[in-house]
């Protein structure tokens, strides 16, 4: 296979040097004296310098510069990316709160990592009361797969259908009005991200006369049901403790893959510990390190001796590459 990688950076003064002066012979049958006290090639040796510093500095760009590069590619730069996902409850909700972003969720098990809720989530007293596929062809009812997950279907029907919709019911007490949920949702085989544009789903609600209304999508983790994550939708919720019925229908040809189960409720989380650097000036060269203690990652109530915690301890603490830019980290 032919790397695409150019060896931009395998050649160096010496063996530029001796490449100049094997060619010596062809081109100047005259020049007799090689050694190093003939001027010529000292200039030899001159040009060997100029030329190893340019292929080094081909070969290791400044980050501005890759990133002027790689745009032309269309390809953005978008850093360090911590670790995602969702947590879907274990208990029922019995009042309605609201859990911030930035919400430390600290384990109850020495195993669990500490995890940071991602963005402001609504919490109601709401259970998913029906799952059902609504083909051309019939329904079929998924409610028992989904409460207790073990084989995995296929939400849009199998095989799947355009026309098909995921009929999800949701009993429980909502404000009256515009309210926001969460749902979780747990896919049989995640897809990676970037796979996004196969994805899509459009979202409505079935009011109790027949008719639909569109559903705001105010966040989704799940890539358009491609992975599992997390959504929070707005809807308009009929006063009392009606049920809610929401349609989701596959957007175009979008590919999606089978469901495990469907959620109320759920949290879309982080996984990062945030902590203020100490004054670092560096060059924007890379290999640069920063050795951070892995006690300053945890807060002061927060024990370190776990399993988990120790993965992070060393004796030259942890090390990160740290890129500084115009003043900024």
């Amino acid at each position: 296979m032919i790397p695409l990688s150019a060896p931009l950076d395998d050649i160096d003064f010496d063996a530029l040097v001796e490449i100049g002066r094997s060619i010596l012979p062809s081109l100047a049958p005259e020049w007799t004296d090689y050694n190093e006290s003939d001027p010529g090639i000292t200039l030899l040796e001159l040009l060997a310098w100029i030329a190893d510093t340019q292929i080094y500095s081909i070969a290791r760009d400044r980050t501005d510069e890759r990133s002027a590069m790689a745009s032309l590619l269309g390809i953005a730069n978008e850093g360090a990316r911590p670790a995602e996902g969702a947590l879907l409850p274990r208990d029922r909700i019995g009042v309605h709160k609201e859990v911030r972003a930035g919400t430390r969720l600290t384990p109850a098990g020495a195993c669990a990592p500490r995890l940071e809720v991602a963005a402001d989530t609504p919490l109601w007293p709401v259970e998913v009361s029906s799952v059902v596929v609504e083909t051309a062809d019939g329904a079929v009812d998924h409610t028992t797969a989904n409460a207790r997950p073990r084989a995995p279907y296929a939400p849009f029907g199998d095989p799947p259908s355009r026309d098909a919709a995921l009929r999800v019911g949701l009993a429980g007490v909502l404000d009256a009005g515009s309210v926001s949920i969460s749902l979780g949702f747990e896919i049989d085989d995640d897809a990676q991200a970037g796979a996004d544009q196969l994805g899509g789903v459009r979202i409505s609600q079935r009011a109790p006369d027949g008719g639909e209304s569109p559903v705001a999508v105010r966040l989704d983790t799940t890539g358009g049901l491609r992975r599992s994550g997390v959504m929070i939708l707005g809807l308009n919720a009929a006063p009392g403790a009606a049920e809610q019925v929401l349609l989701f229908r596959a957007a175009g040809d979008a590919l999606v893959p089978q469901l495990r189960r469907i959620a109320t409720n759920a949290l879309p989380v982080l996984q990062r510990a945030s902590f203020v650097l100490p004054p670092f000036l560096g060059t924007g060269r890379p290999g640069q390190t920063l050795a951070i203690a892995p006690l300053s990652l945890f807060e002061s109530d927060e024990s370190a001796e776990g399993r988990v915690w120790r993965l992070a301890q060393g004796e030259r603490g942890l090390m990160i590459d740290v890129q500084v830019q115009d003043g900024t980290r």
